[in-house]
């Protein structure tokens, strides 16, 4: 179709190629915005001539396996010829001092055996008149077990032969504690390690009821310990306790260690699952956290240089993922560290 003479163009083909001009302006535009933001990154991520030094505490935390060692097996045998209508027997459970071992019905009546953990140990009666060391032991025994409030020394009392009576289920009147029943635990607690007679069975005298070992220490793997010297602590659960040469050999300690879950799957399971604690430095070094480039070797130790330009030595306790941590043992950390490879030889 032909276009009369003089007719203007429509008005759609203005706004198309106004819409073409301003998409190349715009374009132009974002080009040169591009190019000054690039320049501007590239003036931000230049890397600076230092860095400033952050404290943190050190505890050289690390995890460990615990190895057990056990003492030799305590025999426990019957102290009178009956029916044993009940025992504390059972592998893997603990008996602690001034528990009940186990009970013997006989002709002559039912006898108790109690645990009693002493230094000197029993083998005879226990006289109302008896006195000495051995006594004012006795005492020490009752008093750690919470069967009588205070240690009256090397003689019994009134509360304490009353105390000690009641233990072993015998007339506070009676003039002897017979020797059937206590039964002397070297260390408490010990745990059952075999059982021989069940509940309910014949027993004669001395036949065996069980057998019980003791913890003697808990071991730390010696490659375990990290290079930084210093008294080491280990953690297992909420209980800590102190290491020495990689042992935990105090019998308190050991109890405590003792109480916890861990020992309790550990002895369980035969050893099948392992008893993990936390092995640390008993005090928590305060270090300096650098760059691992702003550390340098030196011939005696190395070194960082701090911001006004002070060679510094330091001792690096860890190094990790780029991160470095120092101890300063001549004095503070600095505020800031260079980051300059050309100073090496300014270390002391």
């Amino acid at each position: 179709m032909t276009r009369p003479a003089g007719a203007q163009p429509p008005a759609r083909s203005v706004v198309v190629l106004l819409m073409l001009l301003s998409a190349l302006l715009a374009g132009a535009a974002v080009a040169v915005g591009a190019m000054v933001v690039g320049r501007h990154a590239k003036a931000v991520s230049s890397r600076p001539d230092s860095v400033a030094v952050s404290l943190e505490g050190f505890d050289d935390a690390r995890q460990v396996t615990l190895t057990v060692t056990q003492g030799p097996e305590l025999a426990v045998d019957a102290r009178a010829e009956g029916i044993l209508i009940w025992t504390a027997c059972e592998p893997g459970l603990q008996l602690a001092s001034a528990a009940p071992v186990f009970r013997v019905r006989s002709a002559q009546g039912t006898t108790t055996t109690v645990a009693l953990s002493t230094q000197l140990p029993w083998t005879r009666p226990v006289g109302r008149l008896d006195r000495g060391a051995a006594v004012a032991d006795v005492h020490a025994a009752l008093v750690a077990a919470g069967a009588l409030a205070d240690n009256p020394g090397e003689a019994f009392t009134d509360a304490s032969w009353r105390a000690l009576t009641a233990l072993v289920e015998v007339s506070e009147e009676a003039d002897q504690i017979p020797a059937s029943a206590l039964l002397w635990l070297p260390e408490s607690p010990m745990s059952w390690q075999s059982c021989a007679s069940p509940r309910g069975s014949r027993v004669a005298m001395d036949q065996r009821i069980g057998g019980l070992t003791s913890v003697t220490a808990f071991s730390v793997d010696p490659t375990a310990v990290g290079s930084i010297e210093g008294p080491r602590h280990i953690v297992v659960e909420d209980i800590e306790v102190v290491v020495e040469d990689d042992r935990v050999t105090s019998q308190p300690d050991i109890a405590a260690l003792m109480g916890t879950a861990a020992y309790s799957q550990w002895r369980l399971t035969g050893g099948q699952v392992p008893i993990v604690g936390t092995y640390r430095l008993a005090e928590t070094l305060e270090v300096g956290v650098v760059p691992a480039s702003a550390v340098l070797p030196g011939t005696a130790a190395p070194c960082v240089i701090s911001d006004s330009g002070t060679a510094l030595s330091v001792a690096v306790v860890s190094s990790r993922l780029g991160r470095t941590l120092v101890e300063f043992p001549g004095g503070s950390a600095p505020s800031a560290v260079r980051l300059d490879p050309d100073v090496a030889s300014r270390c002391p």
